[in-house]
């Protein structure tokens, strides 16, 4: 899985094995940014590729970029990918760094272990917990998400609500959920198979996760 920041907030897109995802400014990028609501000019139409093989995601810098690409991952030294060469990190999450002239553009990925449980259905309700390790601050909008659920609402909350309950923008509430949604992805935490991050969020927090909250 990949999240990167679109025009209304932050976005993902689900790798599977064998796909190859294409990411950049262009209109045929699976993965696409910095086109809106202002261009940046400098980024490549055609910036780079993801390749996922054996369950490794392997990150390409095209030819076209007028700078080399940095891997981000925990507990080791920033990683350079070279223009026209490409690097797959070992680890299940990582973050690659698209620098161009005015700004450093950030795509999360997050790879989710070989034999992992998956959910069929909604229905498909299955009893396994998992620790999740949250901040103060990411706590607080993960309830904010589920207090109508813990009323008796079968779904969660708006981005648009639960951010004004906490005093933070929509768009940074929706991208500490997609965050979550990819550390629990990583983590093999069984997630409904919804397009809402947010309801796949919801229901593992309420069925499959014991969360170990930390200072900020």
């Amino acid at each position: 899985m990949v999240t990167f920041p679109a025009p209304h907030g932050t976005d993902s897109v689900t790798l599977g094995e064998g796909d190859e995802v294409t990411f950049g400014r262009g209109a045929d990028c699976a993965v696409r940014f910095g086109f809106a609501p202002t261009i940046d000019p400098s980024l490549a139409r055609l910036a780079g590729s993801f390749y996922v093989r054996h369950g490794r995601v392997t990150v390409e810098c095209n030819e076209r970029n007028q700078f080399a690409f940095e891997v981000l991952a925990p507990g080791r030294p920033p990683q350079t990918v070279a223009v026209g060469s490409s690097v797959g990190p070992a680890e299940l999450q990582f973050a690659v760094i698209i620098p161009t002239q005015d700004r450093r553009w950030q795509l999360e990925v997050f790879t989710r272990p070989r034999l992992a449980p998956t959910l069929t259905s909604t229905a498909d309700v299955q009893t396994r917990a998992l620790e999740l390790t949250m901040t103060e601050t990411e706590q607080k909008i993960v309830d904010a998400y589920l207090g109508p659920m813990r009323q008796g609402s079968l779904v969660p909350d708006s981005h648009s609500r639960a951010a004004a309950a906490v005093n933070y923008s929509e768009s940074y509430t929706r991208k500490v959920i997609y965050d979550i949604y990819g550390r629990m992805f990583a983590a093999g935490v069984p997630l409904i198979p919804v397009d809402d991050k947010v309801q796949a969020v919801a229901h593992a927090m309420l069925h499959h996760c014991l969360v170990r909250t930390v200072d900020d």
